[in-house]
């Protein structure tokens, strides 16, 4: 992500300091990035934060849920596509590594979890938009494990699916439903499935609740399907940034994290762990 475009400090927003902990390859793009973090910062599945590393202009990323391995207290997570020209995405793992100081400010956006609904969940996410997704389903499972929902999650390409870990454990849910996608034809996988997130949306219910998070193209279609059915859907829009103090081709947020009125499985992800409370959002699967 990129300069996200908020007017006005909302309420609960806090800067805390931290370190650089952890730097994963997810995919040949996209990189799982771990901060340890000084103090506690509160924060909803599904909300994202101003990240400062020293040295380096802010940018803002999502909160995700770590793909592997055991969360901690004092840890965040984010994922962060790399950008070839990208003034910071480019440097991680070069100019910026684990040890490097960085400074967070948030949460924004309230186009997140939540939570005591009974309602069937369908969450889309493209790209690094799966962050939030991700977030959200841990959350929502946590929660209650038996929660009916459904996942589209994919990109352009078959690299898009750097999501496949937590896919997996997703599926393992009876009542959650898990769809890969990406819209380009591929041969590497059969349960990959062909076309755009549109395609392989269920028939809706004005019941059903919708996350969506990824490119406006694809959000402003969900929000229109849902739209039409009286479903409620919650969007965080991506949207390409022209600014040359950012990222060149850079997604960045849209000022709306929209709320219009507008299934089936993937894995024991609701374990031990309070619910989104200081720098403990989302932790453990």
């Amino acid at each position: 992500g990129d300069a996200v475009i908020e007017r006005g400090q909302p309420s609960g927003i806090r800067t805390v300091e931290g370190v650089l902990s952890s730097l994963r390859p997810l995919s040949p793009e996209v990189m799982e990035v771990g901060i340890r973090t000084d103090g506690a910062l509160p924060y909803h599945a599904g909300q994202y934060a101003q990240l400062c590393f020293s040295g380096y202009p802010s940018r803002p990323f999502s909160f995700t849920h770590p793909l592997s391995g055991n969360p901690n207290s004092r840890s965040v997570w984010f994922h962060v596509r790399r950008m070839k020209d990208g003034r910071v995405t480019s440097a991680l793992g070069k100019r910026i590594r684990p040890g490097h100081r960085v400074k967070l400010t948030g949460p924004y956006g309230s186009a997140h979890f939540r939570p005591n609904l009974d309602s069937r969940l369908i969450l889309v996410g493209t790209n690094t938009g799966f962050a939030p997704i991700w977030s959200i389903a841990v959350a929502a499972l946590r929660e209650n494990p038996e929660r009916r929902m459904m996942i589209i999650a994919g990109g352009r390409t078959i690299v898009s699916l750097y999501m496949g870990l937590a896919l997996a454990q997703l599926a393992r849910f009876p009542n959650v439903l898990v769809v890969p996608f990406c819209s380009t034809p591929q041969t590497l996988s059969k349960a990959v499935k062909l076309g755009r997130p549109t395609d392989h949306l269920p028939r809706l219910l004005p019941t059903d609740v919708l996350y969506a998070c990824g490119a406006p193209g694809m959000v402003d279609s969900i929000k229109s399907i849902a739209a039409q059915i009286g479903a409620v859907c919650y969007a965080d829009p991506f949207l390409p940034t022209t600014d040359d103090t950012v990222e060149d081709g850079v997604l960045t947020r849209a000022i709306g994290w929209l709320a219009v009125p507008a299934s089936r499985q993937m894995g024991q992800l609701a374990r031990e762990s309070p619910p989104q409370s200081a720098a403990t959002a989302d932790a453990g699967l």
